[in-house]
């Protein structure tokens, strides 16, 4: 579920790792202003503790309360069906809510490979990046 820019700037991991993805990001900058080279190395950095990070923390974990309907109870009458109906529409709207951010963190996870590139790993990625994966994930 999406989160404010708040609560992402100010969580545990807005505070720790995002200020390191914008010094990552930051080096690059500043050495493609200079016209120098780091060799890779802030890129390995930068993928061995933002890259692991990133694949942690999306990692998928059920809903609570996702239980199906038992359509064979309905028929029986046992329970009620208007309020597992209900129930249903909560986790359905819920369900929505999570695939629309969990698109929006795919493409935080994405943006990431564009690092590769020449010259175009000197924009902000990583910082992009780890932002769209607190706020989405």
């Amino acid at each position: 579920m999406p989160k404010s820019s708040l609560e992402v700037f100010f969580s545990p991991e807005g505070l720790i790792i995002l200020p390191f993805a914008v010094f990552i990001d930051l080096i690059g900058i500043v050495l493609i202003c200079f016209g120098l080279d780091d060799f890779w190395i802030t890129d390995i950095i930068a993928w061995v503790f933002l890259g692991a990070w990133s694949f942690f923390r999306s990692q998928i974990i059920p809903a609570q309360g996702a239980e199906p309907i038992d359509i064979s109870q309905i028929r029986k009458g046992k329970t009620d069906f208007k309020k597992q109906l209900q129930e249903a529409r909560k986790i359905s709207k819920e369900t929505k809510t999570a695939q629309k951010g969990a698109k929006a963190a795919k493409w935080g996870k994405r943006i990431k490979w564009l690092e590769f590139i020449p010259y175009v790993g000197a924009l902000p990625l990583w910082s992009v990046s780890v932002y769209m994966t607190i706020k989405y994930s």
